[in-house]
């Protein structure tokens, strides 16, 4: 019973290192996901996350759009 807690929280600490880079930040997407499932919590974060064309810069875009 005690592994399958810290499988879920390692699968909630993996769901929120990339949540670091969205709206929520690191901690919020980790409290999400031990809200609701971290599978929830991955899809609502990768929809909802920034585009990464649109947080580089202009004459970086511009070389990977050629």
């Amino acid at each position: 019973m005690l592994y399958l807690i810290v499988l879920y929280v390692y699968l909630c600490l993996v769901v929120a290192i990339p949540g670091r880079r969205s709206r929520l930040g690191f901690f919020r997407s980790f409290a999400l996901s031990l809200v609701i499932t971290p599978v929830l919590a991955a899809i609502y974060i990768f929809l909802f996350s920034p585009a990464r064309l649109a947080s580089l810069p202009r004459s970086a875009r511009e070389r990977l759009m050629r």
